[in-house]
């Protein structure tokens, strides 16, 4: 089976994907110096060229590009999981969330992943959308989810976290 994985150079894709090439799955990695996302018609002839069998969209990105890879999988009939963030609902009450429950988000990190999780589920009904919490992985230098807690933490003097989360 071949896989795109976006976000290779984030926290949870390059564990994917060393996870499906144990399991003997083709990855095929979205560079954005090679394909940039706002731009559809080059995404598209990319994703023609590499023909995934599946998506998996854990990369940062507005919902335009969420939104058109979506759709190129629904019309092919290709699996797609876009991971999301807890951070779709807002700190009051604190958690935990169920599927269903109202997106809350009052920060413009949760309002884009609320726009994103729409468009997705409205371009490809089939999809998944996984919401996570900060995922941390201190041996990786670079580590996107460190540099934003460190800044968490000089700007705020303290990094806070729901009393709902386990490890």
């Amino acid at each position: 089976m071949r896989i795109l994985i976006t976000g290779l150079n984030g926290t949870l894709a390059p564990v994917l994907a060393q996870a499906a090439l144990q399991a003997g799955h083709h990855v095929l990695g979205w560079g954005r110096h090679r394909v940039p996302p706002d731009k559809p018609v080059f995404g598209g002839a990319f994703l023609d060229a590499g023909a995934p069998d599946a998506i998996a969209h854990l990369a940062t990105g507005d919902e335009a590009w969420a939104g058109w890879m979506a759709a190129w999988a629904a019309r092919r009939g290709v699996p797609f999981v876009f991971t999301s963030t807890a951070m779709v609902f807002h700190h009051e009450p604190d958690g935990p969330h169920a599927p269903g429950d109202e997106r809350s988000a009052r920060d413009d990190y949760g309002r884009s992943k609320i726009r994103c999780e729409d468009a997705v589920l409205a371009a490809h009904p089939g999809a998944s959308v996984v919401r996570l919490g900060w995922q941390i992985d201190p041996a990786r230098a670079g580590n996107n989810m460190l540099v934003q807690l460190d800044d968490w933490q000089r700007r705020e003097g303290c990094v806070a976290a729901s009393r709902a989360w386990k490890p």
